[in-house]
């Protein structure tokens, strides 16, 4: 097992953000992270959709240093 880089940890931590997450995926969302290392690569299909950190928490940059395209 190898712990994650915790760059989310500030911004997950903002019940704002939890919220904002659970109306974008449907449903509550824990705090924390799970790195799962899969036996194949995923496949994704047409109902599948891209998140950038923006539109989960519009300040993501600022907080964490880092940005997603």
């Amino acid at each position: 097992m190898q712990s994650g880089r915790g760059l989310g940890v500030g911004v997950m931590a903002d019940p704002a953000v939890l919220e904002r997450l659970a109306e974008l995926v449907g449903f509550g969302v824990v705090p924390g992270t799970l790195n799962v290392r899969l036996a194949q690569p995923v496949e994704g299909g047409p109902e599948w959709q891209y998140l950038a950190s923006a539109d989960i928490a519009p300040d993501w940059e600022g907080r964490t240093g880092r940005w997603t395209v």
